[in-house]
């Protein structure tokens, strides 16, 4: 979808010679040195492309001269906040960066499709300086009310979503034209309730998908059957699972069980929810969809939910104690915590050491490798450079997820890689 601004094999030679990128301290993030106007425009374009996947900073460029002079006289912090200011700085940046991180949010897991909602969140949360966390469980979201015909009645609340954001990315500069609002129809609980959302993981089916593919590829980067653990009790898993499929029992014990017992458990953060005519849509107390098929096993009746982890699983997902909700000991090795509805279960998202390295892989992913990152988009090869690179981004993570500012985690990344790459 963008053009990559450094050859893959160029990345290959730097990780066989284990020098270009891992020697740079992670400390450093500037030069604090006087460079001449040609080497200082030179960085200047290389920062500016980092920012803004692979986009050139031309001459014409209104920022141009702010830039390269602040990356003269050794300011390279000062020019990457130029870059990214939020009234003043490259529209790109928001239009183009940030939207981007959403992009493979979606059922293909791949970077298709128009701009969305979801990407529009991640805007207004970036440019306002909101905390990250709550793009998770807040009732905020983002649209254009000047555009014809959606005015204060926000455009997910009808099939006219999409739509909406491809005018706004289309006809109107994004990181501008936003604007923060309750939802209109039922209250909004961050990305979850977003159309993009929606359709991906709450049409048809029975909601399992918010959790097996939509939360842990989207938010986790991983795939469910790589954390699957036998000790977690089934005791929530859903009247559709056979106990013994094909008609074995050991079957069940092996395979099903490993995945369903934390997802079953969880599933009734969502079963309020479902997709209907191009929006997410709430009912009470849950949506008879998820009990049909049944066998005489457990039925949800209410959006009480059940976290059960263990400590493997939580080395990835780093699950913490928010919001008053609590962990207690259940077993051997398994803690729970209970909850209930979707707005209490994104602020355990939101507040999750997980998310971030996350988010900071998928950041790393368009700085360094020049790609949209998606669980289906990038090849062995991309991904073991990721790998490479897991020191850097558990550093940042651990910072991203303490100033919760999305817009100085991309400037931090883009400041290390600057000087972590050489030409």
């Amino acid at each position: 979808m963008f053009s990559k601004f450094l050859s893959l094999s160029k990345f290959v030679v730097q990780i066989l010679v284990m020098g270009a990128v891992l020697a740079i301290p992670l400390t450093t993030n500037a030069f604090g040195e006087a460079l001449s106007t040609e080497e200082a425009a030179k960085r200047a374009g290389k920062l500016y492309r980092l920012l803004n996947n692979g986009l050139p900073l031309l001459l014409d460029n209104p920022l141009y001269g702010q830039i390269v002079d602040a990356v003269k006289v050794g300011n390279v912090k000062t020019a990457a906040e130029i870059i990214t200011n939020p009234r003043m700085g490259s529209a790109s940046f928001y239009n183009v960066a940030i939207a981007s991180l959403s992009q493979s949010m979606n059922r293909q897991g791949t970077a298709v499709g128009a701009r969305n909602e979801i990407g529009a969140m991640f805007v207004g949360y970036a440019r306002d300086g909101l905390k990250f966390s709550e793009a998770f469980w807040a009732d905020r979201v983002y649209f254009d009310p000047t555009i014809q015909g959606t005015g204060t009645r926000y455009a997910i609340s009808n099939p006219n979503a999409a739509n909406h954001f491809n005018e706004v990315w289309i006809a109107q500069n994004p990181r501008d034209a936003l604007k923060a609002n309750p939802r209109p129809v039922s209250p909004a609980v961050g990305i979850f309730t977003s159309a993009q959302w929606g359709a991906s993981y709450f049409e048809a089916g029975t909601n399992r998908r918010n959790w097996g593919a939509g939360i842990m590829e989207d938010l986790y980067c991983t795939k469910q059957d790589k954390i699957r653990s036998l000790i977690i009790p089934d005791t929530y898993v859903g009247r559709d699972v056979p106990r013994a499929p094909g008609g074995d029992p050991v079957q069940y014990l092996k395979t099903c069980k490993g995945c369903h017992a934390q997802m079953d458990a969880l599933r009734p953060a969502f079963l309020a929810y479902d997709y209907i005519n191009g929006a997410v849509q709430k009912f009470s107390p849950i949506r008879e969809k998820i009990n049909e098929n049944n066998f005489d096993t457990y039925q949800p009746t209410s959006d009480d939910w059940h976290l059960f982890v263990t400590s493997e699983q939580n080395s990835i997902f780093g699950f913490m104690e928010v919001g008053g909700l609590t962990f207690e000991n259940y077993g051997p090795d398994v803690k729970v915590m209970n909850g209930k509805g979707l707005d209490q279960f994104g602020k355990v998202i939101g507040g999750s050491r997980g998310l971030y390295r996350c988010m900071i892989r998928r950041i790393v992913s368009q700085v360094y490798l020049g790609k949209v990152f998606g669980m289906n988009i990038l090849d062995e090869a991309e991904v073991g450079l990721l790998d490479s690179q897991n020191e850097v981004i558990e550093r940042f993570a651990g910072e991203f997820h303490k100033h919760q500012n999305l817009r100085k985690a991309y400037e931090d990344v883009a400041l290390y890689y600057l000087e972590a790459i050489q030409e």
